[in-house]
């Protein structure tokens, strides 16, 4: 016969502790989010401020930047995705937390993700912007599709 404290030791302990396990995966979790909910709003200050013809556009499971009518930055999960100079590529992807864009498993020459090492200072923030921001003076915008008549 299984005793009360028995039944405590083999049961209620390991709930316990799966409990407080998934309680601080929660708590990470929300801190993430709330990181990422906070670098969107810097973003949107930063663009707000300083820049007009500015428009936000939900893309690739994210948030992007349109300024001129391009594509220039985002947030894609909790990098950042910038839009640079192709000529550029090789050597950006050689700074810390910078890596090739590779969306639907093909890498993009021209737009790299920054992860959260390759941005721990404004000034690092800054550079990426800027990057993105001087570039865009030259990159094409992309051929908009003309949208599809109701019959």
């Amino acid at each position: 016969m299984v005793t009360n404290q028995q039944l405590y030791l083999a049961v209620g302990i390991p709930m316990l502790f799966n409990a407080s396990v998934l309680g601080l995966v929660v708590v990470l979790m929300n801190s993430k989010f709330e990181a990422i909910n906070h670098r969107f709003d810097d973003m949107r200050d930063l663009w707000r401020a300083e820049l007009r013809r500015v428009e936000e556009k939900p893309m690739m499971g994210g948030l992007v930047f349109m300024y001129n009518g391009k594509m220039c930055v985002g947030i894609i999960k909790d990098e950042l995705m910038c839009r640079i100079d192709k000529n550029f590529h090789a050597q950006a992807i050689t700074k810390k937390g910078c890596r090739t864009m590779d969306f639907t498993n093909r890498p993009m020459l021209g737009y790299v993700l920054i992860d959260e090492s390759g941005m721990k200072s404004k000034k690092d923030f800054d550079y990426w912007i800027d990057l993105s921001l001087a570039h865009n003076k030259d990159a094409k915008a992309s051929k908009k599709t003309p949208a599809k008549k109701l019959r």
